[in-house]
């Protein structure tokens, strides 16, 4: 209902991260960026070294992770406003050619 986009207003520090699990951290870092486009056998790899870490020191690679990007827990993400997005039409060609 306020339309506040939370990303501008509050950021992941380290205090934020060491109190998830570790399973919430595995979790939130198979989404890093640097992470997320790594190819498959590299990206389990990486999460299996991970998952070995005691939580402070994962912790710590999460937050390197996600220096200096946006990131939000899902229960700060709000919905778009009706009425924020307009379908262009090239919105609505594209939209058809599926």
């Amino acid at each position: 209902a306020l339309d506040i986009d939370m990303g501008d207003h509050w950021r992941a520090d380290a205090g934020y991260w060491t109190r998830l699990s570790k399973a919430q951290l595995i979790a939130v870092i198979e989404t890093a960026p640097g992470v997320e486009s790594m190819a498959d056998h590299k990206r389990a790899d990486l999460l299996k070294a991970y998952a070995k870490l005691k939580r402070e020191a994962l912790a710590t690679k999460v937050e390197e992770a996600f220096a200096g990007v946006t990131y939000l827990p899902d229960f700060l993400i709000t919905s778009i406003a009706a009425g924020s997005l307009e379908v262009t039409d090239a919105g609505y060609v594209a939209v058809a050619a599926e």
